[in-house]
């Protein structure tokens, strides 16, 4: 709201006269594009994140990256229903996801126990 608010204003202050903001609810695309988006700028900060502390500090976050887990969780709610997102029938064990996006390689590896 508070951003709504600082965007009407400076709207108002470059045009010199009132303004009306509407919004629009968000068809099924456009919320499955603004999701897919937030997820790669997820996975982004997290590859970048995990590279830094790995190779400054010595420090792996590939087991304790939670956030990495949320980011999963996204690009699956992208593509499947929720009946078919229901982990608990994949055996357990170690996953690799590769991603690949705008000519970067972003590889991760997943341990479901």
């Amino acid at each position: 709201m508070e951003d709504e608010n600082h965007m009407r204003r400076n709207l108002r202050e470059l045009l010199g006269s009132d303004i009306i903001l509407r919004k629009k609810r968000l068809t099924k695309q456009s919320k499955s594009k603004q999701i897919f988006c937030e997820v790669l700028n997820d996975i982004k900060l997290l590859m970048e994140r995990s590279y830094c502390l790995e190779h400054d500090y010595g420090i792996s976050l590939e087991g304790w990256d939670e956030k990495f887990l949320y980011v999963v969780d996204g690009l699956l709610n992208l593509k499947f229903e929720n009946s078919q997102i229901d982990l608990n029938s994949v055996s357990n064990g170690i996953y690799f996801i590769q991603i690949i996006h705008n000519n970067v390689q972003y590889n991760k590896r997943i341990i479901k126990e």
